[in-house]
């Protein structure tokens, strides 16, 4: 087991070397908040599991009550495939240790920027290592627009179909891009999966209560095309502050304008049959 998450992470280790016994287990990686040292005492461990080929959703099928069978486990439940992450398994061992397994082989591996943040535990082929040394670039603020423009032609699929929940799912992630394109114009690194845990260490305070009136959806109660224009506004502004449309495809900002005058005017629509 490598010496970094020995040091760093000895509860883990035992369910580590576990794993590492599994003769399908060709490597394991730390991924998430303890991979990119923004773990706190109750953050999970995400291990992420590289196993052979052949033979590997029987492998996926019974891997969940295997490890159970050989860990000290209060309770496990696999969770389907997790898009671009892998197939879950989620555990609960003594302490409390919360683990999330993410199972792929080399044939479901997707190649993005995340996988070049994981940190190798074990490699018994290198074969894992190279992959994660090959993963693509992180594009920062760069791939925002791209970003934007997929969440936004879904929201405004769930609000042509009054899909209620999805819908809200995807104004949040609206919301969770435009804060990280607010850190972004403040100097910070673009990224939106992490940008709730980026303000917290940035703002601190007094200045993260301030930040969170400012920048927030519109209260509770208000219309639905007020919030989509809220957050749809605050990014364009986000944007232009640091140029990024000057160097996107044209072809993508006129499908952004247009996606949002159509979920607006949904919107504007559906807020007329609220009670």
């Amino acid at each position: 087991m490598g010496p970094w998450v020995v040091q760093q992470h000895d509860d883990t280790r035992r369910y580590v070397e576990i794993l590492e016994a599994f003769d399908e287990v060709q490597a394991c990686a730390l991924g998430g908040s303890h991979a990119q040292g923004l773990a706190d005492d109750r953050s999970d461990v995400d291990l992420f599991l590289f196993l052979d080929d052949e033979g590997f959703l029987d492998a996926v099928a019974a891997f969940g009550p295997r490890f159970a069978g050989k860990a000290d486990t209060i309770a496990h439940r696999y969770r389907g495939y997790l898009l671009d992450i892998g197939y879950q398994y989620s555990t609960v061992h003594p302490g409390p240790v919360f683990l999330d397994l993410f199972l792929n082989c080399e044939a479901t591996l997707t190649r993005t920027p995340l996988l070049a943040l994981n940190r190798i535990v074990f490699d018994k082929t290198g074969r894992y290592t190279e992959l994660i040394a090959a993963a693509p670039a992180d594009p920062g603020a760069d791939g925002a627009v791209g970003e934007y423009l997929i969440e936004l032609d879904l929201l405004a699929k769930f609000a042509r179909r009054r899909d209620v929940f999805p819908f809200l799912s995807r104004l949040d992630r609206l919301r969770s891009i435009l804060v990280a394109l607010r850190c972004a114009v403040r100097g910070s690194r673009y990224n939106s999966y992490l940008a709730d845990r980026q303000i917290n260490r940035e703002f601190g305070g007094d200045g993260l209560e301030a930040w969170l009136v400012a920048n927030t959806l519109p209260a509770a109660g208000a219309d639905l095309s007020a919030a989509v224009r809220t957050l749809t506004g605050g990014i364009q502004e986000a944007l232009d502050a640091l140029g990024l449309p000057e160097r996107a495809d044209p072809r993508a900002l006129e499908l952004i304008a247009g996606l949002r005058e159509e979920t607006l005017a949904t919107c504007r629509a559906w807020d007329l049959l609220r009670p």
